[in-house]
This record gives C-alpha cells, structure tokens and sequence, in this order.
C-alpha cells in the first residue's frame, strides 16, 4: 500500500515539475507575434470569402430578376409591335376614315409649295 501511494505520489511530483519546466521554458505556452498576425490575416480572408460569397449570391439573384424583366419587356414589345401595324394599316384607316365622312383630296385642294 505503501508503494502505491509512493508511486502516486512520484507520478504527481513528475507532472507538476514537467508543467513548471514548460511554463519556465515558454514552450507553446504563449502565441507567438507571427502566429497571432497569421490567424488575424487567416480570421480576416474567411470573412470576406463568406461576404464575397454572399454577394455574389445577391448580385447573381438580381440579375435573374432582371433577365425575368427583360424577357416581360421583349414580349410587350412584339405584342405592341402588333397592335401598331394593325393600327396603322392603311386599308383600315381609310375605312376610318371614310365612316367618318372624309375623302381623299381633289386637285384643286392641293397647293404645291416651291
């Protein structure tokens, strides 16, 4: 029993003795200055890959959203391209026209400017 409590004890004296040795050395006790300025410049490049990342997201969103508008803006423009050459057609602006009481111009009524 005797021995037991010896060994426990000599393996209790060896732990704190290698402690104090590590602690006297500084081995890996503290961080050194190149240490801490790579995890700062580490810390910082992980920030902005994830802001860079999300706006690439955002930007990439956005401009979905745009190809949507443009693609609504492409179909109104054909649409009213459409209602402008039926508008237009002479054949229904003379009939137009004519339900309204107009004629073309005789001769007489055309005066030619020099």
């Amino acid at each position: 029993m005797f021995s037991r409590a010896a060994s426990l004890k000599t393996a209790r004296l060896q732990s704190t003795h290698r402690l104090r040795t590590r602690q006297r050395s500084g081995a890996r006790s503290t961080i050194s200055l190149r240490e801490m300025g790579l995890i700062f410049i580490s810390v910082v490049l992980f920030g902005l890959s994830v802001v860079t990342g999300y706006e690439i997201k955002s930007v990439s969103k956005e401009i979905s959203t745009y190809r949507e508008e443009l693609k609504a803006f492409g179909e109104e423009e054909e649409r009213l391209k459409g209602e402008l050459a039926r508008f237009t057609e002479k054949t229904r602006l003379e009939k137009i026209g004519r339900a309204l009481g107009l004629h073309p111009p005789k001769k007489s009524q055309i005066v030619h400017i020099k």
